[in-house]
């Protein structure tokens, strides 16, 4: 084993490597405890040794079932996968589960799909699934299934895993068992890695590998590996981690395989015997020398550098060939639109164009091409371009060349013009006759779009269409460039909608139906609608540059355009704009792609909205308030837009303090340097700390706060300037542990935590005081704490009674037992609960009838109530038959103890179903804190002596099957590992799992510890049923689980009891599925069981395998036999499903498969529809097999519809309106004898009428889509207004949305987009007219305004006293969306027990106009909590109308209420020059004069409004502030204009009322600035204060209130402007 092991594993020998880290460590079988000795061992060793498989809690769980998940983790592993894929479109992958990186890689790497939205990541996986992962991933070709017809079981195979079953077969790395390959059966971890070791061979690590000569396959997984003088007898894999590979002088004798290699693989005299396979899913780089690589096929973007014999392309992608010579390019017909790039230094003899669309350009050489597609279009130079029969659109430099033609593309090809624009001629003309410039026709050609909106257009860009125009409309459209996501790319689909496109405007009409939901250009995008708009708006563009030539006939050089490298993403305000980087990929008409900097873009027409160098600002046009901004690179010839964000932002400056000063009790100090990158610290100190401060240099910025239970400071700077030039701290806290622990003084105080201590004994129990927990504090003031007794006793603690006192029976008389602990004089203590357990067991139970007949004595054995844990449940209690329907007051119960004392604390009841009697003794809490219980368990005959105690549980090792389990008929039975000595479970194991994973339910594996001490497991059986008792608590979440071993366990102890009554050896421990009998069957077919194989686990510890036809020779038997014809009415049969069970009666051991039942489908499909017009013409529509809707163009009235097999007529069609389609209904048709139904029950023929534009006869409104309620101000919308009518030719037509409906003449007597005013309120009636028709509906309009809540003012109901007034802001109402909350509205305490009658309510809207009391409803909240107001009529934002919750906060008070303590004030201030004004309302404190709350007061900021909101927190900072402390208050960063005004608008409020008078302000132009007359200059001063306010002033700087004082009374305008010497 070990030779053949080691050739298969490559040795590491590179020194320095790029390291990716591999998820699992590889381990060695030693590492596992269950490491197989059999066939498997070599296969095991080799996944174990390559860190493929990982085991679990040291097993390696060979025989496990393998899951989905664990096959993708161990695939990504084999592969070194590190992306991964986006799982938001499956819904079973949790965010939390531990696969959830497997499976997004397995995804990216293309081996798992899922299907209908989910992985299954859980679910077992079949042999089928494996193959077909295993088929993705090594790429087999899976065309031939005739190898599969070998196989007995082949039609069990599903139709998709065919191909790829049959290609494992044909590579020869399958084979079958006995004529089988049973692909419905699981597969096992053991039987995995067998086929692993089979198909990955040999795996090359991180390194240089060199000369070797190799068996098998060869993966390399690691970037930066390199191979030398090997040869390789099967494929070399580079798989997906393997980025950078090089080869030189390697022989593959069979293909190279490559997974990875985006950065790059180098051949260098390499063979490829069967060719070279690509499939990176993004992109490869080739490069080749010296090398015969066969035939290299592509399924990615590619760049070529080198010789290549013969390169295929298999799919839609981009070749690029940089240099050297390819002999063939070969593009596929599934590779529609691929292009071929040639450079000027390549070269490529012939290209075969099968695929639509194929484009080859570039300045290189190409020989010729064959164009075997449509469409295919040829840009270089001296080309010979040949065209097939039958295909059309082929171009050869820019001129069409028409099917079965030769022609040469010249040297001017790329210099004529690209598209090119067919000439028309009227009759009356000349061949030579200038052309006119039309507007509105499209010029023919092929059109590049660029498009201008998506989902992802600010992050990613635009998508790219190609467009076909030909004969003035749209012919085709092609992706060109995707940009959202993969998973929605059906969104693609819109563009097989287009064909006929003439006008920007019918793009239009095609989105309008996107955004309508409507038509079949939607149904083909359905849940990708965003993605399909990208694509229009592209195509839109296209169009419009079609429009644009045919108009002014200027040459639009660049097709298209995209980032090479994009502009600088970020920058700092004040900075200039950095374009400079920026790299354009520019695809020119002439077929060559261009790669241009950033200063030679202006060659190509190309220009930028904003000018590179430009210094970004806040305030520059186009920067958002996140600090984003759009530069968008134009080429206006061709109209193309492409978007670049880049985000601006402050400049980020951080400060960290330069060190901590520590003063102790003592006065000493200590400084300690702050490192820039560090915010925790810890000091060495003995003694008290008295405090902490924080400083920068010689700046002391905040003092450190302590923190008792974690014995640190806490230093919090975030609210402290870093000073000029910074704009934060490097840390906001910092954070000082005190390591006090050398302090040895002695103790001074302390305190006890005995939290985690026992707290109840029992007589004969030893203290236990190793938990305990001492804080303390030391002689010289330091704090410490002690942890564990061991800790408290090196301290000198010292305890009595001490650790391990054995407690006594007089403890437990007392009840309780004081644990002094002491030290240094000090004394702390605690009490413990001491229980003499044995006075309440119960010994002896002795059941009487009423009238004090004895029935019967029951005696219970001291140990056995021990080994039970006082759950003690006895069986085959004898009692007479007149008892059978007992009831538990049926009889008389005495019990004592051992003592012969009677026991009275016990309740009776029935238990198990009514079948145990049971006494609970809930004060025995020995064992379990929810007490202890006998259950007896009657058997009812006239003999009636004494029963007897259980048999003994014989010793040993028993394995148990469960009976029960959660996933018991799909996964089988766990299997469990008990072991006994003397009669007691000392371990139990589960063996074998079949739960969920034990990573989301390891809980359940707790039962089994719990089993341990135990003779009896009906105690635990009860904790599991009755959800409590410490056994539930162990288990709680996984309580199914458990259950699932408990089964087991208790399968286990009944061998165990077996076998001591008879001795004999059961033969099999344990048994399992090898391979399962086919899991699913058809009706009235034999059951097939012969394939079943099973590995019988033998007590002498061998293993067998045993096929199902050797297993009466080990006494197996089934339920069902072998050959049973299986029906609907076989007995257990249910819901289709039966529950095979195979059944060793001598070892008590079953294990079951459920197999699923169904009829035999055979489907069948009618033939045509005839269709009868109303002239009773008919025509026929032939049906396909797999297609049951159908589309039909007409004009005129249809008279019916049938559907038809053969000649035989199942259905009449019935015409459903609103659809305009036909509908033919098959169910319950007879379809014949050899059918069991149709292949669809409902057929659907959609009519397109649109070609009929006669005019409307009749119609009617859908107007389900109509909004119909409207508010004030909100605009009518009829956008989503449908029409179905008929037309005078009797056609009916379905006309989606507003611009149709429009487009056909229709009407409407309310404009679409009108705003409705406040005189509009009401009911208001819409009519829709075409002709001499018309329709009406009804919409009302809402004058919510009116009803929304400015002010409630709250009563007294009782005494009609005004208790409060509570203000709502127009902008707090929006905001929370008429669902407002207030809380804190202050009320005296004589209201704490208030109901709604308690207060009446006036309510007042924003015109204080009071609101109708029928226009709401007052009442408590759910919670009865709150005082809630309802609007039930407010439906502006929910149906449910709005409220107004208020909550009470009770002050204590004098009897009644009292006048309210505070009073409003309401001010203004202008707002700098920005042209509106600050308004603020203030509450504050009339006694104290504290400010308690500010609130807008209607401000209205207009295109300010962003810095308002930002200024408006500054209300919160004048809470608790008095007028003289307003000038103080910082203002609000970035908002400091707004932040002034609102302090304006506050003082004048608080003057205005409190009679407070705020300093004058003064203000001063200094005029003396010119040095030769500054003597004789003025200064201009200008004194303002509060109206009516007296200033006192002076000139001459004397004392303002002295004699020389002057005086001016405040008026509306200033104190005094004048000039003053």
């Amino acid at each position: 084993m070990g030779k053949e092991h080691e050739k298969r594993v490559l040795a590491a020998l590179m020194a320095a490597s790029i390291a990716i880290p591999t998820p699992v460590l590889a381990a060695s079988p030693g590492d596992f405890s269950d490491f197989p000795n059999n066939w498997a061992t070599n296969a095991l060793s080799y996944a174990v040794s390559n860190g493929l498989l990982s085991g679990d809690s040291g097993k390696i769980r060979a025989n496990d079932t393998l899951k989905r998940a664990e096959m993708a983790a161990i695939l990504n592993r084999l592969a070194g996968a590190v992306k991964g894929a986006s799982l938001t479109g499956y819904t079973d992958v949790p965010a939390t589960a531990w696969y959830y990186d497997d499976m997004a890689k397995a995804v990216q790497m293309g081996t798992f799909a899922g299907d209908g939205g989910m992985l299954r990541p859980e679910a077992p996986i079949t042999r089928q699934e494996v193959f077909a992962v295993l088929a993705r991933f090594y790429c087999l070709d899976q065309s031939n299934t005739d190898v599969l017809q070998q196989y007995a079981d082949n039609s069990q195979i599903a139709p998709w895993a065919k191909g790829a079953v049959a290609a494992m077969v044909q590579a020869g790395y399958i084979h079958g068992n006995e004529g089988k390959l049973s692909p419905l059966a699981p597969i096992t971890r053991a039987e995995f890695s067998q086929v692993l070791y089979q198909l990955a061979g040999n795996i090359a690590e991180d390194g240089k590998t060199a000369d070797a000569n190799m068996e098998g396959n060869l993966i390399v997984r690691k970037s930066d590996a390199s191979l030398s003088n090997v040869t390789v007898k099967g494929d070399l894999v580079i798989a997906d981690g393997a980025h950078r590979v090089k080869l030189d002088n390697v022989k593959v004798e069979g293909r190279i395989l490559v997974r990875g290699g985006a950065d790059g693989v180098e051949f260098s005299k390499t063979t490829a015997g069967k060719g070279v396979l690509a499939v990176h899913p993004t992109q490869t780089n080739f490069t080749a020398a010296d090398s015969s690589l066969g035939d290299v096929t592509l399924s990615s973007d590619t760049k070529l550098s080198g010789d290549f014999d013969k390169v295929q392309i298999s799919k839609p992608l981009s070749l690029t060939v940089e240099k050297g010579k390819i002999g063939a390019v070969q593009v596929e017909s599934g590779a529609e639109n691929a292009k071929i790039q040639v450079e000027k230094d390549g070269t490529v003899s012939k290209v075969e164009a099968k695929a639509k669309g194929t484009q080859i350009s570039g300045a290189g050489s190409v020989g010729e091409v064959h164009a075997g597609g449509d469409q295919v279009q040829v840009f270089t130079e001296n080309t010979k371009v040949t065209t097939g029969d039958n295909v059309y659109g082929v171009q050869a430099g820019g001129k069409e060349v028409q099917p079965k033609t030769t022609v040469t593309t010249d040297q001017k090809s790329s210099e004529e013009e690209l598209p090119v624009r067919k000439k028309k001629h009227s009759s009356g003309s000349s061949s030579g006759s200038s052309e006119k410039k039309q507007s509105g026709v499209l010029a023919d050609g092929v059109w590049y779009g660029t498009g201008t909106d998506s989902l992802y257009y600010q992050a990613k860009g635009p998508d790219i269409v190609r467009v076909v125009v030909k004969d003035g409309q749209v012919f085709a459209a092609y992706s060109e460039k995707h940009i959202e996501d993969e998973s929605f790319e059906r969104g693609q689909n819109v563009l097989n909608h287009v064909k006929g496109i003439r006008t920007a405007e019918d793009v239009d009409k095609l989105e309008a139906q996107l955004r309508q939901k409507t038509g079949a250009a939607y149904d083909a995008v359905s849940g990708a609608t965003e993605t399909a708009k990208g694509h229009l708006s592209a195509l839109k563009n296209a169009v419009l540059r079609a429009e644009k030539y045919s108009s002014d006939q200027v040459k639009q050089n660049v097709q298209w355009f995209d980032f090479e490298k994009k502009p600088k993403a970020n920058m700092n305000f004040g900075e200039k704009l950095d374009l400079t980087g920026t790299v354009l990929k520019v695809h020119l008409a002439d077929g060559q792609t261009k790669s241009v900097p950033f200063d030679k873009i202006s060659e190509y027409g190309i220009t930028t909205n904003i000018e590179n160098g430009t210094v970004i600002t806040k305030d520059t046009p186009g920067v958002n308030q996140y600090g984003a901004l759009q530069v968008q690179f134009r080429q206006n010839d061709g109209l193309i837009v492409m978007p670049a964000k880049v985000v601006a932002s402050k400049k980020t400056m951080r400060k960290a303090p330069t060190h901590l000063m520590i003063t102790f009790a003592d006065g000493k100090t200590q400084k300690m340097e702050l490192d820039e990158n560090e915010f925790n610290y810890s000091i060495k100190a003995e003694g008290k700390i008295k405090d902490i401060k924080v400083y920068d240099n010689d700046r002391l910025l905040t003092e450190a706060v302590y923190h008792e239970e974690y014995n640190d400071w806490e230093a919090f700077l975030g609210e402290v300037s870093p000073g000029e030039g910074f704009t934060g701290w490097k840390y906001n806290t910092y954070y000082i542990s005190i390591d006090n622990q050398t302090d040895d003084s002695a103790v001074a105080s302390f305190t006890l935590d005995t939290e985690l201590l026992q707290t109840v004994y029992g007589v004969g129990y030893k203290l236990d005081l190793s938990l305990l927990n001492i804080n303390l504090v030391t002689e010289k003031g330091s704090k410490q704490r002690k942890e564990g007794w061991d800790a408290c006793k090196a301290k000198g603690f010292t305890a009595e009674p001490d650790q391990d006192y054995i407690f006594t029976k007089e403890d437990a008389q007392k009840g309780t037992k004081t644990i002094q602990i002491k030290n240094n004089g000090v004394t702390q203590s605690f009490d413990v609960q001491v229980i003499d357990y044995e006075k309440q067991i119960p010994a002896k139970i002795e059941l009487s009838s009423k009238t004090g007949e004895p029935i019967q004595t029951i005696t219970i054995p001291g140990e056995k109530w021990k080994n039970a844990k006082g759950m003690y449940s006895l069986y085959d209690v004898k009692m007479p038959e007149i008892y059978e329907k007992w009831e538990k007051d049926t009889f008389t119960i005495k019990v004592s103890n051992a003592a012969g004392e009677a026991l009275s604390d016990y309740t009776v009841k029935k238990a198990i179903d009514g079948k145990a009697l049971e006494l609970t003794f809930p004060h025995y809490t020995e064992y379990d804190s929810y007490g202890g219980y006998v259950r007896l368990l009657f058997d009812f005959s006239d003999k009636t002596e004494p029963a007897q105690p259980e048999g003994e549980i014989a010793d040993g090792e028993w394995y148990g099957t469960a009976t029960w389990g959660r996933y018991y008929p799909d996964r089988g039975p766990n299997v469990v590992k008990v072991t006994v000595k003397d009669g007691v479970i000392t371990g139990a194991e589960s063996i074998k799992y079949t739960d969920d994973t034990k990573y989301l339910y390891t809980g359940g594996e707790n039962i089994l510890k719990k089993a341990v001490g135990l003779s009896d497991l009906s105690s635990l059986s009860k904790a599991l049923t009755e959800k409590k008792g410490d056994a539930f608590d162990a288990v709680s979440g996984a309580t199914e689980t458990a259950k699932g071993h408990l089964s087991a366990m208790e399968n286990a102890l009944a061998k165990a009891k077996q076998y001591s009554l008879d001795q004999k050896d059961q033969q099999i421990a344990w048994m399992e599925f090898k391979v399962k009998p086919a899991l699913t069957a058809k009706f009235n077919m034999p059951l097939d069981l012969s394939q079943t194989e099973l590995t019988l686990h033998m007590t002498d510890g061998k293993e067998k395998t045993v096929p199902f036809n050797q297993l009466q020779e080990y006494d197996i038997v089934t339920n069902y036999q072998n050959g049973d014809t299986i029906t609907k009415q076989t007995e257990g049969m249910k819901n289709g499903r039966l529950l095979v069970k195979f059944t060793h009666e001598l070892s008590q051991t079953t294990i079951p498969v459920s197999i699923a039942f169904f009829d035999e489908v055979k489907q069948k499909s009618p033939t045509h529809i005839l269709v009868t017009m109303q002239d009773d013409k008919t025509q026929k529509i032939q049906l396909e097999e797999n297609k049951f809707r159908y589309r039909l163009e007409t004009e005129g009235s249809i008279k019916a519809m049938a559907i038809y097999d053969n000649d035989n007529k199942l259905a009449d069609g019935v015409f459903e309106d609103g659809y305009n389609s036909w509908k033919f209904a098959l169910k319950g048709v007879a379809v014949g004898d050899d059918y069991t139904g149709w292949k669809f029950e409902n057929y659907f023929v959609d009519l397109d009428t649109s070609a009929d534009t006669s005019a409307v006869a009749s119609f009617t409104l859908d107007t389900s889509l109509v909004p119909k309620q409207y508010a004030v101000g909100e605009a009518l919308q009829l956008d989503n207004l449908n029409i179905f009518l008929k037309t005078e030719k009797g056609s009916s037509q379905r006309l989606n949305g507003w611009a149709e409906c429009r487009n056909r003449g229709f009407a409407a007597s309310v404009e679409n987009g009108h705003r409705f005013t406040a005189k509009e309120a009401g009911k208001q009636t819409i009519t829709i007219s075409v002709g001499d028709h018309q329709q009406t509906f009804q919409v009302e309009v809402k004058d919510y305004a009116s009803q929304i809540p400015a002010k409630v003012e709250l009563y007294d109901s009782a005494k009609d006293t005004l208790l409060k007034t509570i203000t709502v802001e127009d902008r707090e109402w929006k905001k929370d969306k008429g669902c407002v909350t207030k809380t804190g509205i202050e009320l005296p305490d004589t209201y704490k027990t208030w109901n709604v009658a308690t207060f009446k309510v006036k309510v007042y809207n924003r015109e204080n106009e009071i609101i109708k009391d029928e226009v709401y409803k007052v009442g408590q909240d759910y919670y009865k909590e709150a005082l809630e107001i309802d609007f039930p009529h407010y439906q502006e934002y929910y149906g449910e109308g709005g409220y107004l919750k208020m909550y009470f906060s009770f002050q204590k008070t004098t009897e009644g209420p009292t006048e309210d303590p505070n009073a409003t004030g309401e001010g203004s201030a202008k707002v700098g020059s920005f042209g509106y004004d600050a308004k603020v309302t203030v509450t504050y404190n009339k006694k104290t004069k504290e400010i308690v709350s500010v609130t807008d007061n209607g401000t209205e900021a207009g295109g300010n409004d962003s810095f308002w909101q930002k200024a408006a927190a500054m209300f919160e900072k004048f809470k608790g502030k008095t007028a003289k402390d307003i000038d103080s208050i910082d203002a609000i960063a970035s908002a400091t204009v707004s932040s002034e005004a609102i302090k304006g608008a506050v003082k004048e409020a608080l003057s205005s009322k409190s009679g407070e008078v705020s300093e004058p302000k003064v203000t001063a132009a200094d005029l003396r600035t010119n040095l030769l007359f500054a003597a004789t200059e003025n200064a201009l001063l200008n004194i303002s204060a509060p109206e009516g306010a007296d200033v006192f002033y002076t000139t001459d700087g004397s004392d303002p209130k002295g004699e020389n004082a002057l005086k001016k009374t405040e008026s509306a305008d200033p104190v005094l402007e004048g000039e003053w010497d």
